[in-house]
């Protein structure tokens, strides 16, 4: 006996997929009526300054431009730069494209500047640092020197411990004031003491112990 089959009717109700228009994202604010201002990028030759203004020579137009925040490299006279023209009597320089004979490269700005990383590294061949004042923070520091000068009118140190180790020592001074509210203690293979005039210990107890010889010698020795 042949069976017969039946042809799948086809489900009247779809499952409910995304539209491909709701997937996309709304438009902008500017497609919706808003209008941004528009700004035409330009090189030009920067071919003098006038105040905080240089003036940029672009083909056969000479405009003025200010310099961008985000450009920190001073320009300079003959550098090749690129603007951004925003207005007919405003432009910005955003970046300095070439610069042919400068001595140096200078980065400034006109607030304080701070910068910020994890890790910092300053390499050069020579480093020199200028500031009225200087105030340097730090929980560990370590300074590495094969030679290290120190210039200064008034040097002052002030600490709860100073350890210091010398091959060689050697101190001069006009005058020399040292004081010791605990013990003062020298330890030395050999110790000497000269003086042109006069040299005066002063103690409530004085002791000079001598293991094999006590010597004094004078012109006249005064006991008592």
């Amino acid at each position: 006996m042949a069976m017969k089959t039946r042809k799948r009717q086809p489900t009247t109700t779809a499952p409910l997929i995304p539209s491909v228009v709701d997937a996309v994202p709304a438009p902008p604010a500017w497609e919706a009526g808003h209008q941004i201002t528009a700004a035409q990028q330009g090189v030009g030759l920067l071919v003098g300054r006038s105040d905080d203004q240089w003036q940029i020579r672009s083909g056969a137009a000479l405009l003025k431009a200010r310099r961008a925040a985000s450009c920190l490299l001073q320009p300079a006279v003959g550098d090749t730069v690129s603007f951004c023209l925003v207005a007919p009597e405003e432009a910005w320089i955003t970046a300095i494209l070439q610069r042919e004979d400068a001595p140096e490269h200078v980065i400034s700005a006109d607030r304080p500047l701070r910068v910020e990383a994890p890790e910092l590294t300053l390499r050069s061949e020579r480093m020199h640092l200028q500031a009225d004042d200087t105030e340097l923070v730090a929980d560990r520091l370590h300074l590495v020197s094969q030679e290290l000068n120190v210039f200064g009118a008034t040097l002052k140190m002030v600490g709860q411990v100073l350890s210091s180790v010398f091959d060689r020592v050697t101190h001069h001074a006009q005058h020399h004031l040292r004081h010791t509210e605990a013990v003062d203690r020298v330890q030395a293979g050999h110790v000497e003491l000269q003086a042109k005039q006069t040299v005066r210990l002063s103690s409530e107890h004085t002791l000079i112990d001598g293991h094999q010889l006590v010597k004094a010698r004078g012109g006249q020795i005064h006991f008592g």
